[in-house]
């Protein structure tokens, strides 16, 4: 229970990033080519719509809100963990980040968005312990199920240009 609590808000944020943020800059960039490639789909997508699932169709796993701090942990050793393997990554040496956004030469920017990366994840939090009483308010039954589950889906995932 722990590591799906842990897990789901994760991908839902990964799902969000690439749609919210890689993905348009690649649009602005080098274009999306890499980004369409089946295996990045289903790495960057599938994650959240078998979570949503889980949560909406199969057994209605709960995501207490007591362990809230748990995703939040997980996301910053995510950011030290990249940051102490940024002179690793490339034979060189050099400096190599995984993503723009924790590009620590960026200065004040970079601070920005981790701050803003860590409360989205928090959100996102609290929306799968919401899910369950948001099934509930809307009645429930399998179309109510399927329609919540698609539309979350929908908001985080993105398959093309």
């Amino acid at each position: 229970m722990i590591l799906f609590e842990t897990a789901a808000p994760v991908s839902m944020l990964v799902s969000a990033v690439v749609r919210y943020a890689l993905w348009p800059k690649a649009l602005k960039g080098n274009g999306t080519d890499n980004l369409k490639k089946v295996h990045i789909l289903i790495q960057h997508n599938v994650n959240i719509i078998m979570c949503l699932a889980e949560v909406g169709l199969l057994g209605g796993m709960k995501v207490r809100f007591t362990d809230l701090a748990l995703a939040p942990l997980f996301g910053l050793a995510y950011i030290f963990f990249s940051w102490s393997m940024k002179n690793k990554w490339l034979e060189s040496g050099e400096p190599q980040f995984l993503y723009f956004f924790l590009d620590t030469t960026l200065g004040k920017t970079s601070s920005i968005a981790l701050g803003l990366l860590v409360i989205v994840l928090t959100l996102f939090y609290a929306i799968f312990v919401l899910i369950d009483d948001l099934l509930l308010f809307l009645g429930g039954g399998l179309v109510i199920h399927l329609t919540v589950v698609v539309g979350i889906a929908t908001l985080v995932c993105r398959f093309r240009d």
